[in-house]
């Protein structure tokens, strides 16, 4: 991460956490240290897509315009 804020707020508490649910015997149900196992069920192109849609969330600016037109849908009960 290039600056902690995204999109985990503290790598400190997210160890811990982590660390509790180990010692408590709780595992993940996929292992994210090696990606080709966790993402093998998923196409090149679904990948692809996923990357593009996080892309765009992480625009400041469409973020903005997406929460101003969200609170107005909001306001008028769109659907």
């Amino acid at each position: 991460m290039k600056t902690e804020g995204k999109p985990v707020p503290s790598k400190e508490k997210l160890e811990k956490l982590a660390r509790a649910f180990e010692a408590a015997g709780v595992t993940a149900p996929v292992d994210f240290n090696n990606t080709e196992i966790a993402f093998e069920d998923k196409s090149d192109k679904e990948l692809r897509k996923t990357y593009r849609l996080f892309k765009m969330m992480n625009n400041p600016t469409l973020v903005k315009i997406g929460s101003v037109l969200g609170m107005f849908g909001a306001r008028y009960w769109l659907p």
